[in-house]
């Protein structure tokens, strides 16, 4: 019985230095994401902490249902803005992609051209020398 006194002392002294930490290191983890994960991280943490305050309050567990809420919204804001950004990094590779292969193919088009230009004048330069000799 007195373990659980002391918890709830614990958690109500340590609910809001640890709820700031939390918060702190979902800032600085989010810095080094992707923009979407980022703001979902911290999205999810604000709205997990406040959903978790809502919920654990009735029982007088506010500050462990906000820290619960905080790290469970935290790590599924980050998770769903990880997905976000991978997905809109696909779109960006795959539009460089599409537009090396369209500039590879208009260099292909310009060097095929050019070589048949040179074959035309080519033949043309035999028909010459074959109707009006070499020239010598």
């Amino acid at each position: 019985m007195a373990q659980g006194r002391i918890m709830r002392q614990f958690f109500k002294v340590t609910s809001p230095l640890f709820v700031f930490a939390v918060l702190v290191l979902v800032h600085v983890v989010g810095c080094a994401i992707g923009e979407n994960a980022a703001t979902g991280t911290g999205v999810g943490a604000m709205t997990g902490a406040g959903a978790g305050a809502i919920i654990g309050s009735p029982s007088g567990q506010a500050g462990q249902g906000a820290v619960v809420g905080a790290t469970s919204g935290a790590v599924i804001g980050g998770l769903t803005g990880g997905v976000v950004d991978a997905s809109e990094q696909d779109e960006k590779n795959k539009k460089k992609r599409d537009e090396l292969l369209e500039f590879q193919q208009r260099e292909f088009d310009r060097q095929y051209r050019e070589v048949e230009d040179l074959r035309r004048q080519q033949y043309e330069d035999q028909e010459f020398r074959r109707k009006y000799g070499d020239g010598q």
